[in-house]
């Protein structure tokens, strides 16, 4: 299977977006133990035989793409894990089937968000865990308004952090963020911003990427807002 850019393929993607994966699903895998779980978005599937190798009761990998979900069959074997082809925005399980449902790098990519946590809510059993995550707007499309298109081409819609709890809030409480290679708050002000691209553009030293891709590494965790910005968030949150 061939990276296109954005489904992570071993062996063949960049090693900084294969440890931000990485890390998120070992952060997942805390929460799956004896659990029914669903993955959606599974791509070629290493994140979610992870999960079934974390104790999880049973895991459903579910992607778009038949390339992604033919490749994961054939790479990973569990007897608590399975793959099938399926639609985010209308999944074909029925109401209140998973304990958690996983889904990372996703819904910035669905053309209708809404109906996509809709149907995350639907498929979770009462009390059900959700654990999402998406890049952060502020930092991977500075300037861009919420429904604006995002700089990324595959990315339908981008979040900040108000932004994605509103939209989570409705199915959701209890809802914590935690983040991913988080840059100083400073960084991310428009005047600092333009002469860091500046500079760069003069010297090439490569410290817009350490600053904005790279910052504090791929381990899932907190910070004070105050003082630090996430590339990625993640969220966790319990159904309504």
């Amino acid at each position: 299977m061939k990276f296109t850019g954005e489904r992570v393929v071993p062996n063949k993607t960049p090693k900084r977006i294969v440890q931000d994966h990485i890390e998120r699903y070992a952060f997942a895998a805390q929460y799956v133990k004896k659990k029914n779980v669903l993955d959606i978005a599974c791509g070629a599937g290493y994140g979610t035989s992870m999960l079934a190798k974390s104790g999880a009761e049973y895991v459903t990998g579910v992607d778009n793409s038949i390339e992604a979900i033919e490749y994961a069959q054939r790479k990973y074997s569990h007897d608590a894990l399975t793959f099938i082809e399926d639609d985010a925005e209308k999944l074909s399980f029925p109401n209140n089937s998973f304990d958690v449902v996983v889904s990372f790098e996703t819904i910035e990519h669905v053309s209708q968000y809404k109906s996509f946590i809709s149907e995350v809510h639907r498929v979770l059993k009462k009390k059900g865990i959700l654990i999402l995550s998406s890049p952060n707007r502020t930092i991977t499309s500075p300037n861009i308004v919420l429904g604006g298109k995002p700089l990324n081409p595959f990315h339908f819609c981008e979040f900040t952090k108000e932004e994605l709890l509103s939209v989570l809030s409705g199915k959701f409480k209890g809802i914590v963020f935690f983040g991913q290679r988080f840059t100083p708050v400073f960084f991310t002000r428009r005047k600092v911003r333009k002469g860091i691209s500046g500079i760069e553009r003069i010297f090439s030293l490569g410290i817009k990427k350490k600053i904005f891709e790279e910052g504090t590494g791929p381990k899932v965790t907190k910070k004070s807002s105050t003082f630090w910005i996430p590339r990625y968030y993640v969220a966790l949150g319990q159904k309504r």
